[in-house]
């Protein structure tokens, strides 16, 4: 699995979380994950890309992956 589930920053161990508490959400994406930590897409999109080198959408599949595990 990727580096940033093993030892991640404050802002990623935010979003997992927030992903995690909504995983039951299928309607649960980019949008909605903006909106619960209070940035536009592109701010949110930019943050997770810069951190993970995935898109927020694969972000998301990846943390529901490995929940899923």
């Amino acid at each position: 699995m990727s580096d940033f589930f093993t030892t991640p920053g404050p802002f990623i161990s935010k979003i997992i979380t927030i992903v995690e508490e909504n995983i039951e959400d299928e309607k649960f994406g980019v949008t909605e994950l903006a909106g619960l930590v209070n940035m536009s897409r592109s701010n949110l999109l930019r943050r997770v890309k810069q951190e993970t080198g995935l898109s927020v959408s694969v972000f998301i599949r990846q943390v529901r992956l490995r929940k899923s595990e």
